[in-house]
């Protein structure tokens, strides 16, 4: 059995992360651009992780890739 089916089965709730994008507006970034939430994995990786840390802080348990539009073609 697969560690994460083992993890998942004994809770109670799994409650995963939200949205990428609200909180990088909420910090200033402009996501008016091809990449959209993907510019962060660039410009500021640093607001994705704290994104993240407000989640987890919040009681998230499970997180979600800010990976969303990220392609070469979009680039």
């Amino acid at each position: 059995m697969s560690n994460f089916k083992t993890w998942s089965q004994k809770q109670d709730k799994i409650l995963i992360d939200s949205s990428m994008s609200l909180g990088l507006e909420e910090r200033n970034l402009d996501l008016n651009n091809k990449l959209w939430t993907a510019q962060a994995l660039v410009e500021k990786p640093e607001l994705i992780e704290d994104v993240h840390t407000e989640y987890f802080n919040a009681g998230s348990n499970l997180t979600v890739t800010n990976t969303y539009q990220a392609s070469i073609k979009a680039i």
